[in-house]
């Protein structure tokens, strides 16, 4: 069996490589697929959001009428509505301290800690969550995103703040979900500390005047109305010459398709690519080895074994040396199922238990497929040593 296996290595190799490419881009693309709903979700957690960038009090309001006049306009019944203000600032990230991101700052060694922070008032996150949560000057509340906070303090522009709870569940704005980088959801006691923070800060290279307006809400209507709706908006925020946008779950669905569905199909001809490469290399392996094998089972039989011991030999060798690569792989797609898991979430699905039911959903059926091959090929290498 050492023999065998040293022997084979580079082939064993190879099986293994690619038997964890098909199970990788399988399970991923068909995870997606399958999940298009729960991406689309996660990336709208309402049907429909609109935002502006440094909407001042009169404006906030004059959004919040026109949002109720178009949707009037286009028969779309508004229910769930979330709305708040708050501050999105790009910063780095060293450890608990945060510091804006200015043009130089960024080296080549704070790649990983570049983040976005956005920071919202007390009664913002009261109203929304319906809760009741009493801050001091100095406390906050965090929602982590993505990213990690291990003390129990954080540093913003240096001013330092405690951390009174770090948050399990928060509504967040849809493309946060999509953010490769940290992000953090920060509560303040009001909005006078916001503007404390970031007066005289000069944001994207604006200077803080105002926050940002976000407003989103589910709708009851057709879908028509609602893709309607959504460029309706957007139309009133750029006749407005605001800085903003208007996005809806309806309006993107179509691309959303286009792009996993894309994904899917790569998934399935690459992994069928694969599939068909290990096959080859498989018989391969076989028929040489059978002839490799052929003269020292005959001596093995002339020494007394009989045809039962030398079939069973083989059943036992050959299925061992077989069946070793796929499960290594299992074993690979074990480990990396975390870091998988991360890179999906960029694509917007966080639906993990899904991801798990079509990964083990593509182990078995790679592993049936694995066996009709093996049971194939096995007869081949038998007839040869035989």
């Amino acid at each position: 069996m050492i023999y065998r296996m040293k022997q084979n290595a580079v082939g064993l190799s190879n099986i293994c490589i690619l038997s964890t490419c098909v199970l990788v881009m399988i399970s991923t693309t068909v995870s997606l697929y399958i999940g298009m709903e729960d991406v689309l979700r996660t990336r709208y957690p309402r049907n429909i959001a609109v935002k502006v960038e440094n909407a001042s009090k009169d404006m906030e309001e004059k959004l919040d009428s026109i949002i109720i006049e178009e949707a009037e306009k286009h028969n779309i019944t508004m229910r769930d509505a979330i709305k708040y203000r708050s501050i999105e600032v790009p910063v780095v990230q060293r450890a608990n301290d945060f510091s804006i991101m200015e043009e130089g700052t960024l080296n080549n060694s704070d790649i990983s800690s570049f983040g976005v922070l956005s920071v919202i008032p007390l009664d913002v996150y009261n109203n929304q969550e319906n809760a009741s949560v009493n801050l001091e000057e100095d406390e906050i509340l965090l929602y982590t995103i993505r990213g990690e906070i291990k003390e129990g303090t954080v540093s913003i522009l240096g001013n330092d703040f405690k951390i009174k709870e770090k948050l399990e569940n928060f509504t967040v704005e849809g493309i946060f979900s999509a953010m490769a980088t940290n992000s953090y959801y920060i509560v303040v006691r009001d909005t006078e500390t916001i503007e404390k923070l970031f007066s005289n800060t000069y944001i994207y290279g604006e200077k803080f005047e105002n926050l940002s307006y976000y407003y989103a809400f589910d709708v009851e209507g057709e879908a028509k109305d609602e893709i309607a709706l959504t460029y309706s908006l957007a139309d009133k925020i750029s006749e407005a010459s605001l800085s903003g946008y208007a996005e809806g779950a309806e309006e993107s669905r179509e691309s959303f398709f286009a792009l996993y569905g894309g994904l899917f199909f790569l998934g399935i001809f690459l992994g069928a690519l694969f599939i068909m490469a290990t096959v080859l290399i498989i018989y391969y392996k076989q028929v040489s080895e059978g002839y490799d094998d052929k003269e020292r089972f005959e001596i093995m039989q002339k020494v007394g074994l009989s045809k039962e011991e030398v079939k069973k030999t083989i059943k036992s060798q050959v299925l061992m040396v077989f069946f070793l690569p796929l499960i290594t792989a299992v074993i690979h797609i074990t480990f990396a199922f975390k870091f998988i898991s991360k890179l999906l979430s960029v694509l917007n699905l966080t639906n993990i238990k899904l991801f798990a039911l079509c990964t083990v959903g593509t182990i078995l059926v790679f592993a049936v497929f694995y066996g009709i091959v093996y049971s194939l090929t096995a007869r081949v290498y038998y007839k040869l040593v035989s």
